[in-house]
């Protein structure tokens, strides 16, 4: 099977994306523990070491996710019968 660049490049963001989603389920993860233990635990301190993690990971691959799709975009313009979708993804929350 041969695809094209503008075709693998357009898989990679949809995979950045699906990443994403990922990123939030973990951060859900993390939310809970911040409220099931005491403040004063370690769990609650990993917690929050894992929260500011991934919402620095998440903004990271947003950003890459973004460009890409911009990117394509342009490119897009110039293909007739090109297609990109790419999902919008909610951005992981800051507690």
């Amino acid at each position: 099977m041969t695809r094209s660049a503008y075709e693998i490049a357009s898989t990679g963001a949809d995979d950045l994306y699906t990443a994403l989603d990922y990123f939030n389920n973990i951060h859900a993860i993390f939310v809970v523990m911040l409220k099931a233990f005491p403040e004063d635990s370690t769990a609650h301190a990993f917690a929050q070491l894992g929260i500011a993690e991934i919402n620095d990971r998440s903004m990271t691959v947003l950003q890459w996710a973004e460009c890409m799709v911009d990117e394509l975009g342009d490119l897009a313009e110039g293909a007739p019968g090109a297609l990109l979708v790419a999902s919008p993804v909610s951005e992981v929350g800051h507690e």
